[in-house]
């Protein structure tokens, strides 16, 4: 600002400088002012609440199509094991009964005391497997690779069926070998998807009970 003094005719110019300090909001603070005609407050309030909303949001937001899949997978897995299972508990009875005929028809003591004992093994086989199947099958216990094993996991029971026929001691016996024979390639199917889990080691105990029945089989056979 120029301001003049007067002084006779003559004029005597002083400067004054005015130093006007203009001050700006703070705009970096945490609390941004509220709005025209809103009360003080109330911004936090609405961040407040678009908080919860985001957060009800991610609540009723559906699994990912992944987990989806996962839980089909595994469920579709437990039935396949279940129904095997249940299929060889049926083929364990089935043989008891096979053995428990021919080893009354026999008129040979060493098949028929064979046939005797594996009768009462293939019903305790039934047991265990009736027990596992009664406790559930929990497919989230098996791996990728035990999962991968499962469409893979097969049961026949021709050879069961050949093996009721009446036939000579000799082809009974021989029947019977065969049966032992896929009972423990079924067995330890079972074993390899559960590989890691503590059932294995039972599925892993009955294939090897099986192959002990062959292999006696096989002696008697060996006598005849």
């Amino acid at each position: 600002m120029l301001r003049l003094k007067g002084k006779g005719n003559s004029l005597e110019k002083t400067a004054t400088v005015v130093s006007v300090k203009l001050t700006r909001p703070n705009l970096c603070c945490k609390e941004r002012p509220p709005a025209r005609g809103m009360p003080s407050g109330a911004h936090s309030d609405l961040t407040l609440l678009g908080r919860k909303d985001k957060q009800r949001r991610n609540a009723d937001t559906p699994l990912p199509r992944l987990e989806e899949e996962e839980e089909k997978e595994m469920d579709v897995t437990s039935k396949r094991i279940a129904t095997a299972l249940a299929t060889a508990i049926r083929r364990e009875e089935r043989t008891a009964d096979a053995y428990q005929k021919q080893s009354r028809a026999t008129k040979d003591p060493a098949a028929r005391k064979v046939l005797e004992s594996l009768v009462r093994q293939e019903m305790a086989h039934a047991k265990k497997l009736k027990l596992i199947l009664e406790k559930g099958i929990d497919s989230s216990l098996l791996g990728k690779r035990g999962r991968d094993k499962v469409p893979q996991l097969r049961i026949v029971n021709d050879d069961v069926r050949k093996l009721e026929g009446k036939a000579e001691a000799v082809t009974v016996l021989r029947r019977a070998v065969k049966a032992e024979e896929n009972s423990a390639r079924f067995y330890r199917s079972l074993e390899k998807i559960y590989q890691g889990v503590d059932v294995a080691v039972l599925f892993g105990k009955l294939a090897e009970e099986e192959e002990i029945h062959r292999e006696r089989l096989e002696r008697v056979l060996a006598r005849m």
